[in-house]
């Protein structure tokens, strides 16, 4: 009985340094690492992030393959209003173009 009581009394020792001082080390370790990560990543896809703002002037790509003889960009169109990464465009008429009818086109495919 003895035997089953120190036992019990190792493992409460035990399981009370691992609350204490081993889970926050690890915690705070790997916040750490994902906060370095994080960063590294920001840094390195920097250039991809595009904005433009309402009256920029853009060109938007071709979706897809395209050949030598085709027009990879079509515009350039007027930028009316923003929706997160989406943008609604015009022509210079202000007009939406009859291919996109009001639709908000991603920022991938504008230049």
């Amino acid at each position: 009985m003895d035997t089953q009581s120190m036992t019990n009394d190792t493992w409460t020792q035990r399981l009370d340094q691992l609350l204490d001082t081993i889970l926050p080390t690890l915690k705070h370790n790997t916040k750490k690492y994902t906060d370095q990560l994080t960063k590294t990543f920001d840094r390195l896809r920097a250039h991809d992030l595009v904005h433009f703002d309402e009256g920029d002037v853009v060109m938007v790509r071709l979706e897809g393959r395209t050949t030598k003889a085709m027009r990879p960009l079509f515009g350039p169109y007027v930028v009316k209003a923003i929706f997160g990464q989406r943008y609604e465009f015009a022509n210079k008429d202000g007009y939406a173009p009859l291919k996109y009818n009001d639709k908000p086109v991603r920022v991938e495919l504008l230049r």
